[in-house]
């Protein structure tokens, strides 16, 4: 959850040092060390979030749909379940 505000408020930096600091989470860290201004980065944010939402893990999906730069998507969580 602390994850998708600090993407809200656009502070990826610091939303991935916490993640280095917290230690369970070290592949979603891993791939947030990427670049997301690139398309392949932002192909597999969009992928890993729909799976996520299969999952039923929303707040982790709309996470990841920030990254990708898919706000659409990242509503449509909400107001669909």
């Amino acid at each position: 959850m602390v994850l998708l505000w600090y993407l809200i408020l656009n502070k990826r930096i610091l939303a991935t040092r916490l993640l280095k600091i917290d230690g369970q989470n070290r592949r979603i860290y891993n791939f947030m060390l990427n670049d997301f201004t690139e398309a392949r980065w932002r192909k597999a944010a969009k992928q890993n979030a729909y799976k996520l939402m299969q999952l039923k893990k929303y707040q982790l999906s709309a996470a990841f749909f920030l990254l990708a730069g898919s706000l659409e998507e990242d509503l449509l969580i909400y107001l669909l379940p």
